[in-house]
């Protein structure tokens, strides 16, 4: 795909969070179709309301960092413009377990992210 012009923004709705491994990762019936994706990424938790805030500010607002696993429904998800059925879906976004301080993380940009399913490294990345 092309790099967008302007940010492609979808929601992860409250019912999206689910809880980490070994915790099940389910699948709704419109989304099995053999297109169901995983991307590990990192995960900001926000810590405190906000909203104009200035670029130079928004690390005071970040509360920690967790690992996430963003499931999605590829077929769905192409369908549309919109992104937010396809990433929106229930227990679609396990995160955790532990909650990691800002302290320890001085630069989120830094961090190499592993994906591993069943065993196999299927996805090495970082957040550059």
């Amino acid at each position: 795909m092309a790099i967008p012009t302007v940010p492609t923004l979808f929601i992860k709705p409250a019912t999206a969070v689910a809880d980490p491994y070994p915790g099940k990762i389910v699948v709704p019936k419109v989304a099995q179709d053999g297109s169901s994706d995983y991307e590990g990424e990192l995960t900001v938790i926000i810590g405190k309301t906000g909203k104009d805030i200035k670029e130079e500010d928004a690390y005071d607002y970040v509360l920690g960092y967790t690992s996430g696993n963003d499931v999605s429904a590829r077929n769905a998800q192409f369908a549309t413009s919109q992104w937010c059925y396809s990433k929106g879906l229930d227990y679609s976004a396990p995160i955790g377990p532990v909650l990691v301080s800002p302290k320890a993380i001085p630069d989120p940009h830094t961090l190499d992210i592993r994906s591993i399913h069943n065993g196999n490294v299927v996805q090495t990345t970082n957040t550059k």
